[in-house]
């Protein structure tokens, strides 16, 4: 909210641009064009995808007659344009077994075909961008392999404070032992109705202390050796970051243990050589909640590396956007305060700051999607949670009940 908005503009149009630049490599393009100038020929263009409608909610559904491509100032002035589809798509490159593309708001994407004056760009074909490589191959160790424990809060259920849930995972966790544990916020969530209430008699530090940090604590003590990691939520009260991507919770609200790593949210890591992506924001129930799908015929479509990883999943077609260049979609003001003038925080792959590939993560928190492995541990105030035993590759994960 303290982003102007011509910071604003300048961060999406930037995003834009290294966007048409990766495309632009990937399907050897001379040039792109501008879907608001007529033209006889078909051009490629690339762009945002938008509501057609200005006065529109921002999580309002996109459909037929209801979708914009904006384009960066560079490609196209900033220009708005309308989009039709042609009933014999063509999409390039996607994920065999597919057979359709997602659009939501903030997507990029590259799209060819031609306005011819009728004041809309008519799409006849869809360019979808390239695949980020996989992870490198970290040394063969007969150590490299170790368990892990995933969870996502709330901890507690919306009737109470009592944390009956977390107690009862700590005591799988104790049975278990695993070597590292993973747990995603909110902790001490600014929505629970007790908490918004003011029926609460003990600070959120102070909760958050005794009831998460201490029996974690005391599982470390439990099992040398052993971490935990630790990503918030901006909806948690002992952090003091609320919007999104956020940073990592300061380091004395966890007693300042060096076995409890804090992380950024989302965070990329690395655990004997596999990497991580996780993030608490809920990507997964807001992008195909707006998103709108047009079947088209396959051109060229990336195969599978498994039988069992088609292109059919509907969820794990959601997980694959998370894992195209430049990552998380910014359109999701319904539950987080976006910062876009950290948006690069936002990037589970894509390039760094000099433009240099980088790659998958092996496992995403949020199926296997190309060659990274996504887990959705819900969460631990349904008494779910995810027990992972992990190698190169990922060898097998089970969902669990407290």
């Amino acid at each position: 909210m303290l982003n102007k908005p011509p910071e604003r503009g300048d961060v999406l149009d930037d995003r834009i641009d290294r966007f048409a630049e990766s495309i632009r490599g990937y399907y050897d393009l001379s040039e792109l064009g501008d879907p608001s100038a007529s033209t006889v020929d078909d051009i490629t263009v690339v762009g945002r995808i938008i509501h057609d409608d200005d006065v529109a909610e921002e999580s309002a559904k996109l459909a037929d007659n209801a979708i914009s491509l904006e384009c960066s100032r560079a490609l196209g002035n900033g220009a708005r344009v309308p989009l039709r589809f042609d009933w014999d798509l063509n999409i390039h490159r996607g994920a065999q077994g597919n057979g359709s593309v997602a659009f939501f708001p903030g997507a990029l994407v590259a799209l060819r075909g031609r306005n011819g004056g009728g004041g809309y760009f008519q799409v006849s074909e869809v360019l979808m961008p390239p695949v980020l490589p996989p992870a490198p191959s970290g040394t063969s160790e007969a150590n490299g392999a170790f368990a892990m424990f995933i969870a996502s809060g709330p901890y507690t259920p919306d009737t109470d404070l009592g944390f009956r849930p977390w107690r009862s995972m700590i005591t799988k966790i104790q049975e278990t032992k695993p070597a590292v544990v993973l747990l995603l916020g909110p902790f001490i969530d600014a929505l629970h109705p007790q908490i918004k209430s003011g029926e609460v008699d003990s600070p959120p530090l102070n909760l958050f202390r005794t009831r998460i940090i201490d029996p974690l604590r005391a599982y470390l003590d439990l099992v040398p050796g052993s971490i935990a990691i630790l990503v918030p939520n901006v909806r948690d009260l002992v952090s003091d970051h609320a919007v999104f991507p956020q940073c990592e919770l300061p380091a004395d609200v966890a007693r300042e243990d060096p076995r409890i790593r804090l992380t950024p949210n989302p965070a990329r890591f690395s655990l004997n050589g596999t990497i991580f992506g996780a993030t608490s924001a809920d990507v997964l129930f807001h992008i195909p909640k707006s998103a709108f799908v047009k079947r088209g015929e396959e051109i060229d479509p990336t195969p599978p590396l498994s039988p069992e990883n088609t292109g059919s999943d509907p969820l794990a077609n959601v997980c694959r956007h998370l894992l195209q260049p430049f990552s998380l979609p910014l359109e999701l003001a319904a539950e987080v305060v976006l910062d876009v003038s950290h948006t690069d925080g936002l990037r589970l792959g894509g390039e760094d700051e000099e433009g240099t590939p980088e790659s998958a993560p092996d496992v995403l928190i949020v199926q296997t999607v190309y060659t990274t492995t996504a887990l959705n541990p819900s969460f631990v105030s349904k008494a779910a949670y995810v027990v992972s035993d992990v190698a190169r590759p990922v060898k097998s994960a089970t969902v669990g009940e407290a």
